[in-house]
């Protein structure tokens, strides 16, 4: 097989499972379907239904040619698949839909000699642990003298301190700890160092401190073939890690749909759309994706800002609600993205769950910074985090670390949607704070304005017209809050600037008149 990333995976949308490859084998030796089924002890009815899955996966139409491709991309040598080494893996019920750019990446980075410490993080509920499975087994297909002594996921979630880390790594990879006065970390350590193999450590958010800031980079450099893929809510920050950001699924822009001229067709090429269409399905066979209620599917992903999680809850009272009424409930109240479902575990059963989970692992400092902050309209800048939040760097830094703001481009921070719903959710349990934290949004961006009116009309117009485009949900927002509490005299000083801006600048006019006529 070959060893290079890059082989088959580049040119296949979904990899061979090692069933599927272990009846291609038998395929290659001329063996029928009958034959496969009794050597396997399978029914000749699955035989075929695999043989299906496994053309449809080369791109081709038959046996022989299915033997050809899967030579030609080195998964037959000899007309037999290769070993696969131990995967010890879960296995999925459900199709891996949307993020194979992603895989492709996380694979290139475990493939390579550099990055040995590779961390998939994203907030609660994004996905990260199908993901990592997903990469885990394909990686170790396809790179077997890597991983020749197999891959293995460390559920890590039920743990309630570090200290259990290493217990649980010896259970899964099959080591028994021996009485001697070695301790149990240099035992494991003493196992390992002789091992290639791919570590998947899922869900190490909570226990990341001082000891797995030690324990991480001391199990690399004791056992030198073992590579770590980790799934967490906030990075390691430590030596050598490798950080993937995981963001939401990929969500058509509301601009963009107006002019599409097939929006089903044009839809299901969204990863958002597909998973929300097989998770309705699953619970409305008859469901189907359609010109009614395409534009609210696409509301509802949109409004879960592409949180795989949120598309799954929001399907799941596809059986009561149709799309348009999900988006409204949606809409009023996250809370409704919830089940009871049997088979999900607890700290998935519910998006309020997932986000208390986070909160609970903030600092004091970190929760004060995260309340001010949900108060910004459409992203801030580091300028006015400090001002209007007043954070320090470090604690911004820290938010972005774990997974509550992301930096985007111009150096811009935003929320996900519905975290920045949670975190207003919690200044209003402190009126008397909210009322400070939007007087000071209201002073800061009012003013902010009024310093750039000169701009408007002067040699640098352009820039200093996109410069306040960018901040104008802010700046609405101040302007409005300005006029509902009697701040006369911050209107001033910002309705000039404002009123070039929409008139004569950038010329949306209809836009400013709304504005003004709610400003008086």
């Amino acid at each position: 097989m070959s060893e290079s990333w890059g082989g088959w995976d580049q040119q296949l949308v979904e990899p061979l499972t090692a069933r599927e490859l272990q009846i291609l084998s038998h395929m290659a030796q001329h063996h029928t379907n009958q034959e496969i089924a009794d050597k396997l002890i399978l029914s000749l009815n699955t035989v075929k239904w695999y043989a299906r899955q496994i053309y449809d996966k080369l791109g081709v139409g038959g046996r022989r040619d299915a033997v050809a491709r899967a030579t030609q991309l080195g998964l037959l040598q000899d007309g037999s698949v290769p070993p696969i080494p131990e995967q010890k893996l879960p296995t999925q019920l459900t199709p891996f839909l949307g993020r194979h750019e992603e895989m492709e990446q996380i694979c290139g980075l475990m493939s390579g000699q550099k990055a040995r410490l590779v961390t998939i993080v994203g907030p609660g509920g994004m996905g990260k642990t199908r993901l990592a499975i997903e990469a885990a087994a394909c990686v170790g297909r396809t790179q077997t003298s890597l991983f020749q002594d197999g891959t293995f996921l460390v559920r890590l979630s039920q743990l309630e301190s570090p200290s259990g880390i290493i217990s649980a790594i010896a259970q899964v990879v099959g080591f028994s700890f021996y009485q001697a006065d070695e301790s149990h970390e240099q035992q494991l350590f003493q196992y390992l160092r002789s091992k290639n193999q791919l570590l998947v450590l899922d869900n190490l958010e909570h226990l990341i401190g001082p000891e797995v800031g030690q324990l991480v980079p001391t199990l690399l450099a004791e056992a030198p073939h073992i590579k770590l893929l980790v799934t967490s809510r906030s990075r390691l920050n430590v030596r050598g890690e490798n950080v993937f950001p995981l963001t939401g699924m990929r969500v058509p822009e509301e601009g963009e749909v107006a002019n599409w001229e097939n929006p089903v067709r044009q839809a299901e090429a969204y990863s958002s759309v597909q998973l929300f269409r097989q998770s309705a399905g699953r619970q409305n066979p008859g469901f189907e994706l359609n010109a009614e209620n395409v534009r609210d599917i696409i509301r509802i992903c949109s409004l879960v800002d592409g949180l795989p999680l949120g598309i799954e809850l929001a399907a799941g009272w596809i059986a009561v609600l149709d799309p348009r009424q999900i988006a409204a409930e949606i809409a009023r109240s996250p809370d409704i993205l919830a089940t009871e479902a049997g088979g999900v575990p607890p700290r998935q059963q519910s998006l309020r769950t997932v986000f208390d989970s986070s909160w609970r692992l903030l600092s004091d400092e970190e929760k004060l910074a995260i309340e001010n902050l949900a108060i910004f309209e459409g992203g801030f800048d580091l300028q006015a985090a400090q001002h209007v939040g007043r954070l320090s760097l470090q604690t911004l830094l820290a938010l972005v670390s774990k997974s509550w703001v992301k930096q985007g481009e111009g150096g811009r921070f935003h929320f996900h949607d519905l975290l920045q719903r949670y975190g207003r959710e919690k200044l209003a349990t402190d009126p008397d704070r909210e009322l400070s934290v939007r007087d000071r949004h209201s002073s800061y961006f009012c003013d902010w304005l009024g310093a750039r009116e000169q701009g408007t009309w002067g040699p640098q117009q352009q820039v200093v017209l996109a410069y306040i485009e960018a901040e104008i949900e802010n700046v609405r927002a101040a302007c409005l809050w300005a006029a509902k509490t009697g701040r006369v005299h911050r209107l001033l000083a910002a309705v000039s600037a404002l009123g070039l801006f929409y008139y004569q600048g950038w010329g949306n006019y209809e836009a400013g008149q709304r504005l003004f006529r709610a400003l008086t």
